[in-house]
């Protein structure tokens, strides 16, 4: 019994030796494992901080310092006008929707060009006409819905849906969704081309060709930019009006939110008057 007692305890320590290098080498790959882990998320916190820095940078050099700087429209220092509102698709606008608001903006834009493109289209039209009660008045108008429209629509559907989006209001849902039709219905009188309405559309555009060809050429690609203006409208429109049904907005919300409006603005005045 001695003798066995004496072999179990000699067989212990060289167990217990040959143990001890196992666990040592399975602690030190776990430490370095655990390292390189650690180092990973090191430099993607120091990445993300230049990036954050690099975007502060890069927004304090184009207007974007504080959350209520107006940045648009962006104008020369030396301009006696400054901006006078805040266009922010990053910072205001959710990810999932920011694609809506950057293309009815840029949809806006690419309207106001079309319209003083419209506005050339027309003068060539007054230059060749060999009358000027038709090609006159097409004129005139050119130049009033150059000057009008595009103010109103930003007004009346841009800038309702860009405040729609950030603040999900159903409120201004309620005021894009009117006023983006009936300025897609504009456009489809425009791209009819009827002379009075001050738009080159087919109809004047193709009654050119009897005239001059080169210029009925130009009139005929204003009208297929007119035409492509209302597909890509009536895509924005219905891309929109499915995101509202999806988000739970409707016109009880929208109700609501203006009496929420209407009594805020009541406070803040008697605040103001006392």
């Amino acid at each position: 019994m001695e003798g066995e007692g004496m072999e179990e305890f000699e067989k212990e320590p060289s167990a217990l030796l040959s143990s001890e290098p196992a666990q040592s080498t399975m602690t030190v790959a776990d430490l370095q494992k655990r390292q390189a882990e650690l180092d990973a998320k090191a430099a993607q916190l120091d990445l993300r901080e230049r990036q954050q820095h690099q975007a502060e940078t890069w927004r304090a050099e184009h207007g974007y310092s504080t959350a209520e700087s107006y940045n648009w429209p962006s104008l020369p220092k030396w301009c006696c006008l400054k901006p006078c509102v805040r266009i922010d698709f990053i910072s205001d606008i959710p990810t999932p929707t920011r694609w809506i608001a950057m293309f009815v903006h840029y949809f806006w834009m690419s309207y106001t060009l079309l319209l003083f493109v419209n506005m050339l289209g027309t003068l060539t039209n007054l230059i060749v006409s060999s009358t000027i009660s038709d090609a006159g008045p097409l004129f005139g108008v050119s130049i009033v819905i150059a000057a009008v429209l595009p103010p109103i629509s930003f007004v009346s559907w841009n800038r309702p849906l860009y405040k729609a989006l950030k603040n999900d209001s159903s409120f201004n849902f309620c005021i894009f969704f009117p006023f983006f039709g009936i300025q897609l219905v504009l456009i489809l009188i425009q791209l009819l081309g009827i002379n009075y309405l001050g738009a080159c559309g087919w109809i004047n555009s193709l009654k050119m060709f009897e005239l001059h060809k080169g210029v009925a050429i130009f009139m005929v690609l204003i009208a297929a930019l007119f035409s492509l203006a209302a597909g890509v409208g009536i895509y924005l429109l219905v891309a929109t009006h499915k995101y509202y049904r999806s988000s739970g907005a409707n016109a009880n919300k929208a109700k609501q939110e203006f009496t929420r409006n209407v009594i805020r603005s009541g406070v803040d005045s008697n605040a103001v008057l006392h």
